[in-house]
Parts: C-alpha cells; sequence; structure tokens
C-alpha cells in the first residue's frame, strides 16, 4: 500500500502498463505493507531507483566478476586497496563514482562474495540516480567489506509480507556443511516474476537456490534452506533528499565500527547483529 502525505496514491496512471517501473509500483500499492512518501517526486524516485537496482543486477550477472571468499577477494588496484580481511577500500585521491563503475568496466579485474556484491549494486543504483558529482561528495571514503554500509544509504532490514522487485533477500541454509561455508545462504535481489538473483548462482527461481543450498547440506539434515520473509532496503527517500543538497555532509558523519567477520555469504541481519556491542 502506497501513501502520499497521508493519502492513498492515485499513481498508477504515471507509468506504461507492462513496464518494469508500472511492475514494481503495482507490487509496492498491493503489498500489504505501507511504503509512505512525503512527495509523489519520492515515490518516482523510489521507483527509478530500483528500475537501476534490477539493471545493475543484470549487468553484474553478465559481467566476468567471480565470486569468492574474503581471502580470495580481487580487485583493481588502481581504484582500491585490497586489505588484509579481504575488504576493498577506495584509494586516496580516486573518483568514488570512477571506482564503482570500474568494477562493472573492468569486471575481470574482480572477485568478491555475495553480500559485498549486493552493496556494489546500491552504490551503483545510487551513483545511476544522483549522479557522479553528488555521489563523490556523499561518498568519500568507500570501503567494500560485506554489507559494511555508508550511513547515508539509510540500509534497514525489514520483516515484509510481499517482496517487491529490487529488495535484497536471503536464503537461508540452516544446517550448512561447515567446510562449504559460503553456503550458509544466498544473498540475492528480487528481480520479479519469481526470479532472484544471486552473484555466483545467476538468474534462478526461488526453488533453484532452495535446491542449490541443500546440496549442501550436514549429511542428514531435515532441515531446508528457506527465503526469509525480511527485505533488505535503501532509504530512498533520504538519498532522494541529497540531491537537494540536504543529506548530511560526508564529515558530519559517524564511522560504526566494522567487524571483520570472514564470514561469506550472510545476511545484513546477522551482520548487523555482530555489530551490537
Amino acid at each position: 500500500m502506497i501513501h502520499i502525505q497521508g493519502f492513498s496514491s492515485p499513481g498508477n496512471n504515471m507509468w506504461i502498463p507492462g513496464s518494469i517501473e508500472h511492475t514494481i509500483y503495482h507490487a509496492m500499492s498491493t503489498s500489504p505493507d505501507h511504503f509512505s512518501f512525503p512527495t509523489e517526486t519520492d515515490l518516482k524516485f523510489t521507483v527509478e531507483c530500483r528500475k537501476r537496482i534490477l539493471t545493475n543486477a543484470n549487468a553484474m550477472n553478465r559481467s566476468h566478476a567471480q565470486f569468492e571468499v574474503f581471502a580470495r577477494s580481487r580487485c583493481n588496484p588502481r581504484y582500491w586497496l585490497r586489505t588484509r580481511t579481504g575488504g576493498f577500500q577506495l584509494r586516496s585521491g580516486v573518483s568514488p563514482a570512477a571506482a564503482i563503475e570500474d568494477i562493472q568496466v573492468n569486471s575481470s579485474q574482480y572477485a568478491f562474495e555475495c553480500a559485498t556484491a549486493m552493496m556494489i549494486i546500491l552504490y551503483q543504483s545510487v551513483l545511476h540516480m544522483i549522479g557522479p558529482q553528488m555521489f563523490d561528495r556523499l561518498y568519500t571514503d568507500l570501503y567494500l567489506y560485506s554489507w559494511e554500509a555508508d550511513p547515508d544509504l539509510g540500509l534497514s532490514a525489514d520483516h515484509t509480507a510481499s517482496i517487491i522487485p529490487g529488495d535484497v533477500v536471503y536464503f537461508h541454509n540452516p544446517d550448512f556443511y561447515p567446510k562449504t561455508s559460503p553456503w550458509r545462504g544466498e544473498n540475492a535481489i528480487a528481480m520479479g516474476n519469481s526470479i532472484f538473483f544471486g552473484h555466483g548462482i545467476g538468474m534462478r527461481k526461488a526453488e533453484e537456490i532452495v535446491h542449490i543450498l541443500n546440496q549442501h547440506r550436514r549429511r542428514g539434515s531435515m532441515r531446508s534452506a528457506y527465503l526469509m520473509s525480511t527485505a533488505t532496503r535503501l532509504d530512498f527517500v533520504r538519498i532522494a533528499s541529497s540531491i537537494n543538497g540536504l543529506s548530511r555532509s560526508a564529515v558530519s558523519k559517524i564511522p560504526s565500527p566494522i567487524v571483520h567477520h570472514n564470514q561469506s555469504s550472510i545476511s545484513y541481519d546477522m551482520y548487523k547483529r555482530k555489530k551490537l556491542p
């Protein structure tokens, strides 16, 4: 259900029926969940940004970037410094926008696990919405490691009754075989039409992802992998406000501690719990 300034949105005619934007809008408007927006412009920004997430997920699926655990991650040294924990730290003097774009342009030089892949897709999508100048101003000290996220993204994990295209979802494998820990789960972009993109496994239906994860359970396990009822989402309205210069400057950001957990394929919720004191 969509509300703009407290009233139900009549915006079904803003997009051509059958378009990606219309599909996203319809999924939001028919969802039992409530999506509230200060203005119609914020709604349009949200729908367009979700579309960009789908576009960038498709681009990563077609790219030569590989799945790897943190110990074997790779990046282009022209833009990134690979840390000893397997993260990618933006080089001094490098444009954050150029560095994020390079992951697609020179994809064969990159390898990372699936949580990092989700963050890359989200950063790419925000960049394509707000432009390189604003992106460089807001995201001056990029660090790619698992779910580590700049606070200006407003990332959150919400319990959801329905999945919207552009959501990041998590397939949990509670009895994963410890020696194949990357199969503890799969972060994936909801693409619509019951299709999901997971870095390393590509475009799959939900039942296919569950089947793949179930092949990597402990011997004798009777518990199946499953799609969790949470969605990790950007704060689209907050990001939209940055276009009008309403976002906090990079100087005023309060950094949160980074947890180098060395566990591939964890959910955003799992990462948040690791950051708790």
